[in-house]
C-alpha cells in the first residue's frame, strides 16, 4: 500500500515535461548495457545539459557546500572500502 501511495505521490509532484524511466533488466543482462541505455535516455531529455548549467551558475556558498558534501561522500566511501577489505582479509585468514 505504501509503495502505491509513493508512486502516486511521485507522479503528482513530477514537473511538466519530465518522464519516468522504467527499464526491464532481464536475467543475465549486462549491467553496463542497461546503464548505457539509461544514460542515452537522460541525454536525449537534456538532463546532463541542465545539470551542467546549474553547476556553472552556482554561487560561492553553494560551491563550498557542494565541495563539503563531495568530500564527505569520499570519506564515507573510503571507510566502507576499508571495512570490506578488513572483512575479506579475516575471511581469507579463516576467522
Amino acid at each position: 500500500m505504501l509503495s502505491s501511495f509513493a508512486k502516486c505521490a511521485t507522479t503528482l509532484t513530477r514537473p511538466a515535461g519530465a518522464r519516468a524511466i522504467y527499464v526491464q533488466v532481464r536475467a543475465g543482462q549486462d549491467a553496463e548495457r542497461v546503464a548505457s541505455r539509461v544514460s542515452g535516455i537522460m541525454n536525449e531529455d537534456g538532463v546532463f545539459k541542465s545539470l551542467a548549467l546549474k553547476r556553472h551558475h552556482e554561487k560561492g556558498s553553494q560551491r563550498r557546500k557542494r565541495k563539503v558534501e563531495e568530500q564527505t561522500i569520499r570519506h564515507v566511501n573510503r571507510r566502507i572500502g576499508s571495512m570490506i577489505d578488513f572483512i575479506l582479509k579475516r575471511k581469507k585468514a579463516g576467522f
